[in-house]
This record gives structure tokens, C-alpha cells and sequence, in this order.
């Protein structure tokens, strides 16, 4: 079966994407003048462990429980993985 849906949990069917897919488009999002950026899941992943590392330097231990209150932005999925 495919190692993706295999996965136990979100962040593990990430994480395998990532490794099938990495220089692919994960994200694409609009600019404030219009124009679209594409995030590949590689650089979408660098996003999520940067947010990680700066969520443990505040104290934010793995299975704290955080509340993500944000408008639709691509930023949120990088939030909701880390």
C-alpha cells in the first residue's frame, strides 16, 4: 500500500509526502500585489521545523496543547504541523 496512507498520524503522512514529493508544489498562495508563490513541500517542511525549533525555545513542548488563531493563510498548515 502506498507508504502515505499507510502514515499513523497527519505530521507522519506529511513527512512521507515530503519525501515522495519534495521539489513539488505543496502550497500556492497570493501576494499583496497579485501575483502567486509556490511553496514545494521541501521548503514547506524547512517552514514547519523552523516554527518547531522557535515554539521549544518559548517553552512549547511536544503534545502542548496551543490554539492557532489566524484568518485562511497558507502560514496556518506551517503552524498546525509544527
Amino acid at each position: 500500500m502506498n507508504k502515505i496512507l499507510e502514515s499513523a498520524n497527519l505530521f507522519e503522512m506529511f513527512e512521507n509526502s515530503v519525501k515522495i514529493y519534495a521539489k513539488l508544489p505543496c502550497q500556492t498562495y497570493r501576494l499583496g500585489n497579485g501575483d502567486w508563490h509556490t511553496l514545494t513541500f521541501e521548503k514547506t517542511m524547512k517552514n514547519v521545523h523552523r516554527l518547531a525549533n522557535s515554539f521549544s525555545k518559548m517553552g512549547i513542548k511536544k503534545g502542548s496543547h496551543i490554539l492557532i488563531f489566524s484568518d485562511n493563510r497558507y502560514e496556518w498548515i506551517t503552524a498546525d504541523l509544527a
